[in-house]
């Protein structure tokens, strides 16, 4: 009982535990962020905002270098006596240490220099007793067939070929198997099944993606732009190019998100030498809003896909055993018919 009372216990931790971190990863990923992103012709800047807490990325703050304490006043004398002392010690410290590791470097490649030649002593020993036992066994085996008698005599070629005849059939069953494997995969492809899930895969993507767009907070989009080129003519005509992509695109990412604030300025400059621009972004979202659909999104198609796959793999089952079932009695059949021959010729 003590025992069972101890396991309940752990038990009763460990899920309290991983109830505990559950609810924290949920609460972490309700907190609200913001990502702001702003572009000029001063730079850019990129600040995100976790809750309270606000995270400046770019522009990136340079360090300062820091001032070297020199010693002033009265004891300067002395204390650069004492630096200048310390110093030269230090250096003869070093010294004395790179000499030390120098000498311990050369005793070691010494020592391994030993050992390799040792090992090397070795191999040629064992090389020349696997030589010797090489020319002895290729001199008996010269005496071996010259006197009609092969050495050693351990291949019957009989065997051989009928190894291999066993080996070619076996070589020509598993083509066969596999060859019936892939036909039996292919006639149980329902082409409408699959159309059908492929169909139904686009819609939950887009289904899925529409509410992860209505979920994120676009609370300011602007963008002012200065176009330009060499003369009146091409500036007239890459400004009609960027309107024409830009405005279309402006409303399909206002069906797409929330949208609460944009702003689209485009400006031909017939003066400019080049273009100009200028973009302000503020997106705010909460993490478990945008990943939840996701979860539905995965059991839908998940099901779905794991029907159509279990329903191919049933009938394709059933065409490999009925197509294992005709290459056994094909093995029967050949089998008798080799019988009857050899009897035949007895």
């Amino acid at each position: 009982m003590v025992i069972l009372k101890i396991i309940l216990w752990i038990f009763c931790i460990v899920t309290a535990l991983v109830l505990l971190v559950l609810l924290g990863v949920i609460l972490a990923l309700n907190v609200k962020v913001g990502i702001n992103f702003d572009y000029d012709s001063s730079g850019t800047a990129l600040k995100i905002k976790y809750g309270f807490l606000g995270i400046k990325i770019l522009p990136k703050k340079e360090k300062k270098p820091k001032k070297e304490n020199k010693p002033v006043g009265m004891f300067k004398f002395w204390t650069e006596g004492l630096i200048n002392k310390l110093k030269g010690k230090a250096v003869e410290s070093v010294k004395t240490t790179m000499e030390k590791k120098g000498i311990e470097k050369e005793l070691k490649e010494a020592e391994e220099l030993a050992s390799e030649q040792v090992r090397i002593q070795e191999t040629e020993t064992r090389l020349n007793a696997e030589m010797k036992e090489a020319e002895e066994l290729e001199r008996k085996t010269r005496i071996a067939d010259a006197i009609g008698n092969p050495y050693p005599d351990v291949v019957d070629e009989s065997k051989v070929e009928e190894l291999g005849g066993i080996k070619g059939k076996l070589a020509t069953m598993d083509l066969e198997a596999a060859f019936d494997d892939i036909c039996s995969y292919v006639e149980a492809f329902d082409k409408d099944s699959v159309t059908a899930l492929l169909s139904f895969i686009g819609q939950q993507t887009g289904t899925t993606f529409k509410k992860v767009g209505k979920r994120i907070s676009v609370k300011e989009f602007g963008v002012t732009m200065t176009v330009s080129g060499d003369d009146a003519a091409k500036t007239a005509i890459k400004y009609g190019r960027i309107a024409a992509v830009a405005y279309p695109a402006l409303n399909v990412m206002k069906k797409a998100f929330n949208v609460k604030n944009m702003s689209l300025e485009l400006v031909p400059d017939f003066l400019a030498n080049s273009d100009a621009a200028e973009f302000h972004n503020h997106v705010a979202f909460r993490p478990l809003r945008v990943i939840a659909p996701f979860g539905g999104y995965a059991l839908k198609v998940g099901k779905r896909s794991l029907k159509v796959v279990g329903d191919t793999t049933k009938v394709a089952d059933k065409l490999k055993a009925e197509r294992k079932q005709i290459r056994q009695e094909k093995l029967i059949n050949q089998t008798a018919d080799q019988l009857a021959l050899s009897n035949t010729q007895n």
